[in-house]
């Protein structure tokens, strides 16, 4: 599991600021995260099933997806 996508995802969940930051530049939030490139592939591209599997999350985490 990646704690570090993990985070990010709860975090965009509980932070209105955090998602206006990451609409802003979503990459550069998921680095700061340290977000693994594989899943920020995932998330880029909104495959919330692929991200489920591969980091994985419960569909509670994936459901913060902003794309």
């Amino acid at each position: 599991m990646s704690e570090n996508t993990k985070k990010l995802l709860t975090d965009l969940g509980a932070n209105p600021n955090l998602v206006e930051k990451f609409k802003a530049d979503p990459k550069k939030v998921m680095d700061q995260y340290d977000v693994p490139d594989d899943h920020q592939e995932l998330i880029n591209s909104g495959d919330k099933e692929g991200l489920i599997q591969e980091a994985d999350l419960g569909e509670e985490h994936a459901q913060f997806i902003v794309v």
